[in-house]
């Protein structure tokens, strides 16, 4: 027997759970974007403040021989919301004025004598352990262990490129070098919804402190 009305009420009921379907859907996809957007945001800052906490290490320490090493630190200190294996590059250049970026060559990862020298985030952690190393023989009257010195110029150092003892402090004829600070970072989407990853690039540039005309 039939009965009147059910198959309107069975459509009805399908229509609604289309629509249901439909609308949760699109609530997923803009709480997934929101969730996705809130972290890419987190590592671009941390980006932008990072390069910019390591131009302003770079130009205090001027052309003290171990001016990358603490400039490093300085970077990786603040760039604690990133994680070491996102961190592709930083690149430490000589820029001839300010907002100039590093040339193709530095940001692909070739140093480039007098121009740049590239580090990674095993450069970042090398550097950690050289500055509590350093500090501990200091503390103890010794001298540092040579397997935990990697910065200073030194034949293999990767600071030996664009070396710090090199760079121009005096405020006579062109004045204070510039120096610059370039950061990529490989954010990888949590979702996948966007793809597998995006890149994040930012740089700093800001004049050496000048220290004396005999320099």
């Amino acid at each position: 027997m039939h009965v009147a009305g059910v198959p309107g009420r069975t459509r009805e009921l399908g229509v609604a759970i289309v629509e249901a379907t439909f609308v949760f859907i699109i609530f997923f996809t803009l709480v997934v974007a929101v969730f996705e957007g809130g972290l890419y945001m987190k590592d671009d800052l941390a980006v932008s403040s990072s390069v910019r906490a390591g131009a302003r290490a770079a130009s205090a320490v001027a052309n003290e021989n171990r001016a990358d090493l603490y400039t490093i630190v300085n970077l990786s200190r603040e760039a604690t919301a990133l994680s070491r294996n996102d961190i592709v590059r930083i690149v430490i250049y000589k820029p001839s004025g300010f907002g100039e970026a590093p040339s193709a060559t530095c940001k692909a990862g070739t140093p480039v004598t007098g121009v740049c020298n590239v580090y990674t985030a095993a450069n970042m952690t090398q550097a950690e352990v050289q500055v509590k190393e350093e500090a501990a023989a200091l503390a103890e009257g010794r001298a540092p262990d040579p397997s935990k010195i990697v910065f200073g110029c030194l034949v293999d150092s990767p600071d030996r490129y664009w070396c710090p003892d090199d760079r121009k402090v005096s405020q006579t004829g062109t004045g204070p070098d510039y120096v610059g600070v370039w950061m990529r970072v490989e954010h990888k989407w949590v979702t996948k919804i966007f793809g597998n990853a995006k890149t994040i690039e930012d740089h700093s540039v800001v004049r050496i402190e000048p220290r004396d005309d005999s320099a």
